[in-house]
């Protein structure tokens, strides 16, 4: 039978190739534990895969930012952020990088079709690998700051001024000054030692107790017996 020359002749769809990529749901789950440090940057990867530079571009800028704000967190003196309050900061982060963008990238691949033929899974050796080894860093890194912080000649250092501003508080007391704070137990964050210095132009030597909370940092300390 001959063709008909006026129909119009059928075009194929397309065939999507299929691409590698990290499970993008996954990678926003594992950044409950990694920060969206890690959910972001894996995002980024994918975005290139899928040839989105500019989509990839947003997450780096999240990464750098969330990165940033842990930094300056951890590691900048008399920065000190409630608990509570911090759980809920990183909550915070974590919804608005998700909901901003990451959310986007979900239900992108999720238009695929399920895996593996909507695309082909990546192994999250490497990635997973990566972040445990700077996790693992950055922990051993805010332990050795600590037990520097917490060094019987940091805290006498610290304790100096507030134990004098105590003396001085005192009714009684017109003139009081600390020479030194010296400590002759130091066991499981309990400090025992002495405060050496002058009320009202008598020298004192004043027992000194001290204790620190491993969990916050938050320090406690009383004079006498």
């Amino acid at each position: 039978m001959d063709e008909n020359p006026y129909t119009t002749p059928a075009v194929s769809d397309p065939v999507r190739p299929r691409v590698r990529l990290w499970n993008p749901q996954a990678a926003a789950g594992w950044s409950v534990l990694f920060t969206p440090i890690f959910g972001s940057l894996v995002h980024a990867r994918n975005w290139i895969t899928l040839g989105k530079p500019n989509l990839a571009k947003i997450n780096y800028l999240w990464a750098a930012g969330v990165a940033a704000f842990l930094l300056v967190m951890l590691f900048v003196p008399g920065i000190e952020i409630p608990r509570q309050l911090g759980s809920l900061i990183g909550i915070g982060i974590l919804l608005g990088w998700f909901y901003s963008i990451g959310k986007r990238q979900v239900e992108e691949v999720k238009s695929f079709g399920p895996p593996p033929q909507g695309y082909e899974k990546k192994s999250w050796a490497m990635p997973m690998g990566i972040a445990v080894l700077i996790l693992s860093a950055v922990v051993a890194v805010c332990v050795v700051i600590f037990n520097r912080a917490v060094s019987p000649d940091a805290i006498a250092a610290q304790l100096k001024p507030d134990v004098e501003k105590a003396w001085l508080n005192s009714p009684d007391v017109k003139e009081a000054h600390v020479d030194s704070i010296t400590f002759t137990s130091t066991e499981n964050y309990h400090y025992k030692g002495t405060v050496t210095g002058s009320i009202d132009g008598k020298s004192v030597n004043v027992p000194i107790t001290v204790t620190i909370k491993p969990s916050t940092g938050e320090m406690e300390w009383r004079t006498g017996e």
